[in-house]
């Protein structure tokens, strides 16, 4: 499993896949990349729209969304 946690830990290749990923998500052909995967969201109550946006996201891409704000 690869981490990301700056533009530094990416190869120039790595950088070209996730554009060219962006764009296939974007045209619809990934519709279903994260069925079956379930995600745990943790954010601040002054975040409401990054949480709704992330949530909104990833059900969108077929996953699930654990919150503990009591949404699913």
């Amino acid at each position: 499993m690869n981490h990301f946690l700056t533009l530094k830990d990416l190869t120039q290749e790595d950088i070209s896949k996730l554009f060219t990923m962006a764009d296939q998500i974007k045209n619809g052909d990934f519709s279903k990349i994260l069925e079956g995967k379930t995600f745990a969201l943790f954010f601040p109550n002054t975040s409401i729209r990054t949480r709704i946006t992330f949530e909104k996201g990833i059900k969108e891409l077929g996953g699930v969304v654990l919150s503990p704000h009591g949404r699913q």
